[in-house]
């Protein structure tokens, strides 16, 4: 079964006619965009799917698909179309998590369509192949759909087009999907590799046999003048040897654990980086947000948001009693994304927007500050102007969604206020943001 291959048969026709016609895109350059969506999205489900808890994670988005009852014939309207893409907006995010950005700058330039389309289509695309995912699965569980993926890693390779693989962070797809255990760090395997190559191993037995072979000898062929010299000789050659054993043996292991210790270092920062996040090819910021959780608010609203995501820490903050309103503590939107140089907000965003819309619901007594934020490039007065800007649209977007504009205030900031080093690029794209301040609980 060649699951892409599939969904090109299916819906890859109507899916580009639709796309292309609804983002003003020329029809080739939409058709080559999702001749790399399809791999793109497929191999990252392939890769989450390589553990119980992610391929569980993959049956519930299936489901989610299933219990909308979209089918093609959803295209053929615009309601049905705006359906599909709100759909696939959290299904992306799902997915792709905070890659997504920056592999829809990768299929706009590869492609030859805006990044804003490519997020789009790849938002239309996604609950089509979440949903003949699950037909091809059927009723076979997690262990079907486990081995179902994996099957379908080797075409997945085939079919990413350079470079894509590196951005979705996937690697060698096929090694990942067919070996979980060998990539996971034991510090304790380079020890026992320098026991097996030069360590204390079974020198020390060696020795001491050596030594009691030589005393016995001189015990029987020698008086007792020359047994003791023997011995004595005897005694000191082992110790000599077994010293210089021992003292190899520590050498061998020291340079193990400085092994080891190094490599356990490598992890560590890696670590740091990642949450720290990385710059697309855009320019903006990309936050690693952790895992999609479910949090679940006091109306009974549940939310699929990334566990380290600002909409987590929003509810945090709202729902302790001991956490007070204070001027000082702000929280960013870390996927809120505007076209360059405007107050435009990209599609992407929407997400984000509408759970901190359900949030505000959840807790109807809360109010909200937005603040806008440049980096320092430009006139000043023009970065407060396009950062107020950006705030307001924020502030329209939650009132479009239902929150009363007496519950929201917006103020652009401009340059003040950086929390990075606006002398180079990752600083200055983390500049470049909205943050959010609870006003009122």
């Amino acid at each position: 079964m060649n699951l892409i291959e599939m969904l090109q048969n299916t819906v890859g026709e109507t899916l580009v006619n639709k796309a292309s016609s609804m983002l003003g895109e020329n029809q080739s350059n939409t058709k080559s965009a999702l001749g790399a969506a399809l791999p793109a999205l497929l191999g990252s489900v392939i890769s989450k799917g390589s553990s119980n808890s992610g391929a569980q994670g993959i049956m519930d988005m299936i489901s989610k698909v299933a219990g909308s009852n979209l089918d093609l014939s959803s295209l053929n309207s615009n309601e049905g179309t705006e359906k599909v893409s709100n759909l696939g907006g959290g299904l992306l995010s799902s997915i792709l998590g905070p890659k997504a950005g920056a592999v829809a700058d990768f299929i706009g330039n590869f492609s030859g369509i805006k990044s804003s389309s490519a997020t789009s289509l790849l938002s239309m695309a996604a609950p089509f192949l979440l949903g003949s995912l699950g037909k091809a699965n059927g009723s076979n569980g997690i262990s079907g759909l486990m081995s179902l993926l994996s099957s379908q890693s080797g075409i997945v390779s085939s079919l990413l087009p350079s470079g894509l693989s590196s951005v979705l962070g996937l690697g060698d797809l096929t090694s990942k999907v067919s070996s979980k255990v060998s990539d996971s760090y034991q510090p304790n395997t380079y020890i026992n590799e320098e026991k097996k190559s030069g360590g204390m191993g079974w020198w020390p037995w060696l020795l001491a046999a050596l030594a009691i072979a030589g005393l016995l000898y001189a015990l029987r062929g020698c008086n007792k003048s020359e047994t003791m010299e023997a011995v004595k000789d005897t005694a000191t050659e082992a110790t000599s040897s077994i010293s210089e054993a021992a003292t190899d043996a520590k050498d061998a292991a020291s340079a193990a654990l400085d092994t080891a210790a190094s490599k356990a270092g490598d992890v560590v920062d890696a670590a740091k980086n990642a949450i720290a996040g990385s710059l697309s090819k855009t320019g903006e910021w990309v936050y690693d947000l952790g895992a999609i959780i479910k949090a679940k608010l006091p109306n009974g609203i549940e939310l699929s948001i990334p566990e380290r995501g600002v909409e987590n820490k929003l509810i945090g903050f709202i729902a302790d009693p001991a956490k007070t309103v204070s001027k000082d503590v702000w929280f960013t939107m870390d996927r809120l994304l505007f076209e360059t140089g405007k107050s435009t907000l990209v599609p992407s965003s929407q997400e984000q927007l509408k759970n901190i819309a359900a949030i505000l619901k959840a807790f109807p007594n809360v109010n909200i500050k937005l603040g806008g934020y440049t980096d320092n490039v430009g006139k000043p007065e023009a970065n407060v102007a396009l950062s107020q800007s950006r705030a307001e649209n924020v502030k329209g977007q939650l009132v479009k969604m239902g929150i009363a504009a007496s519950r929201l205030a917006a103020e652009g900031y401009g340059e003040q206020h950086p929390v990075a080093d606006n002398t180079t690029a990752e600083g200055r794209a983390q500049n470049r943001r909205i943050d959010v301040r609870v006003t009122k609980k």
